[in-house]
């Protein structure tokens, strides 16, 4: 694995949304993610325990995380209107942190989660 990319999200409160994610190593091949267990958390800041987190999303529940292609390092993340409904639009921390079937922990992705203020309210 290599340095962790650093990856800015943005998205509008309320809104669904998939993110498809390719994990290589360092020379740039796929990373082979079978039998891997993966987690995507965003916090407000990096000091908020995970239990706390804005939003967490893992492969325990293929609903939240699905591993599409694992064989070809590609899984998507679900983010649902119901996880950010009442979420206050600010600039959060997210990170992407992969446990390999080998026992290796890794932490291919961490960045900034934007959430936008929505205008438009479906009631």
């Amino acid at each position: 694995m290599s340095i962790p990319q650093s990856d800015e999200l943005t998205l509008v409160r309320g809104d669904d949304k998939t993110y498809v994610v390719v994990v290589k190593d360092s020379l740039g091949a796929v990373v082979d993610l079978t039998s891997s267990t993966i987690k995507f958390t965003v916090k407000y800041n990096y000091n908020v325990a995970d239990s706390a987190a804005t939003i967490q999303k893992t492969t325990a529940d293929a609903t939240e995380i699905d591993l599409t292609d694992p064989v070809n390092g590609e899984f998507e993340i679900y983010v649902l209107p119901a996880d950010t409904q009442l979420v206050v639009p600010l600039a959060y921390v997210y990170d992407i942190q992969i446990d390999l079937a080998s026992g290796k922990r890794v932490t291919p992705v961490v960045g900034t989660f934007t959430l936008l203020r929505d205008v438009t309210k479906n009631s």
